[in-house]
């Protein structure tokens, strides 16, 4: 469809990674729509560390949000892809006729996240508690999982130590581009709840139907 708007979706765990993948996209001149971001927006209206400011920039995004899926126009925001509310999104994005395209970033640990974010924190960045990040890290994937079917693409990347795109997902057939150990276990469990036979190296073929 021509006309199909078109939301863009980063997502993964605190600290993996999100944001800098989007201003990777963006130096690359590709135009992902008006950008829907809580912590910039935090930050444009007062002290982004502040729980108080932080409430009210959501509640921001999603009147911004409502805005642009009312008027059928591109957007992209960034998510945890944690609690019901994403996925509760995802399912009226799906209603509202949107083509979604997911960028999950993904780490080996959640130790990972917690350096990641440390490093944030000394740069001035907001902080999260440790337990969130452990929490986020394992609820991050599992959602994943959940919403595959709604995705129209769906790329993942390993950032543990540099970006790497490991695999696409397309109208749920699934590319493998890279061995990656979270990953495979992650897609692994996806196909044996399915009862498909599986090798978790992937060596016999690199296309699955999830």
């Amino acid at each position: 469809m021509v006309n199909q708007p078109t939301v863009t979706i980063f997502a993964g765990v605190n600290g993996a990674g999100k944001t800098t993948l989007y201003f990777l996209a963006q130096e690359k001149g590709i135009n992902l729509g008006y950008r829907v971001n809580v912590d910039e927006i935090a930050q444009s209206i007062g002290d982004h560390r502040d729980r108080q400011t932080q409430v009210r920039a959501s509640r921001i995004a999603i009147k911004m949000r409502k805005v642009h899926m009312d008027d059928k126009l591109n957007f992209n925001q960034e998510t945890t892809l944690c609690g019901k509310s994403i996925l509760n999104l995802f399912d009226e994005l799906k209603e509202n006729n949107y083509k979604i395209n997911l960028h999950f970033v993904g780490l080996d640990s959640p130790q990972t996240a917690k350096e990641r974010v440390k490093i944030r924190v000394s740069k001035g960045g907001h902080d999260i508690e440790p337990h969130l990040i452990d929490k986020r890290y394992y609820e991050s994937m599992q959602n994943l999982l959940k919403v595959i079917p709604l995705c129209n693409e769906i790329l993942v990347y390993d950032n543990t130590k540099n970006y790497e795109l490991i695999a696409k997902i397309t109208n749920e057939k699934i590319d493998i581009l890279k061995n990656v150990e979270w990953f495979n276990n992650l897609i692994s469990e996806k196909i044996k709840s399915q009862n498909y036979s599986y090798d978790n190296e992937y060596n016999y073929s690199s296309r699955i139907k999830l």
